[in-house]
């Protein structure tokens, strides 16, 4: 992606599927919503984006793409995500991480599950057990699958 087209991206602001972060200083929340996203429509966070969409990068070094890479080793299952840098005139970078819906939903990062409810990141209301998912409310449906229990739906607090 160019700057420019990154920046015609931050001007309609957070959705659904589009969260800004600071720096990967955030890199917690971002990861849960990037779990939203999976468990949701896709999307995309961007480190090195104010919340009101101006876009100033960040300082990127070797530590900074490993902590990224470490946070990904938390999802369950693991997914697919698209990592791209994208350079400033003043040598800072803006990192997108892209993901499309995730096709073995639900995803958890750290053990707990997110959805995405607008431009905001939510809790699952499930708790993970030992061979599956517990459901703590009745708008979720719970299915079988090969590798234990499937939670289809979807409701919570925000994360």
């Amino acid at each position: 992606m160019t700057l420019r087209a990154l920046r015609r991206l931050c001007r309609g602001g957070e959705s659904e599927t589009l969260e800004f972060k600071r720096t990967t200083g955030e890199l917690k929340k971002a990861m849960r919503t990037l779990c939203a996203f999976l468990n949701t429509r896709g999307g995309r966070v961007l480190f090195g984006v104010t919340d009101d969409g101006d876009v100033r990068g960040q300082h990127v070094g070797k530590g900074t793409l490993e902590s990224i890479t470490d946070a990904l080793r938390l999802f369950w299952p693991r997914a697919a995500v698209r990592i791209e840098r994208i350079p400033m005139p003043d040598g800072k970078q803006v990192i997108m991480l892209t993901v499309a819906r995730g096709e073995d939903a639900p995803y958890t990062f750290d053990g707990v599950a997110y959805h995405r409810v607008r431009d905001t990141t939510r809790r699952v209301r499930a708790r993970v057990q030992r061979h599956g998912f517990t459901v703590h409310s009745s708008r979720f449906t719970v299915r079988e699958r090969a590798s234990g229990m499937k939670v289809v739906g979807q409701t919570g607090d925000r994360a």
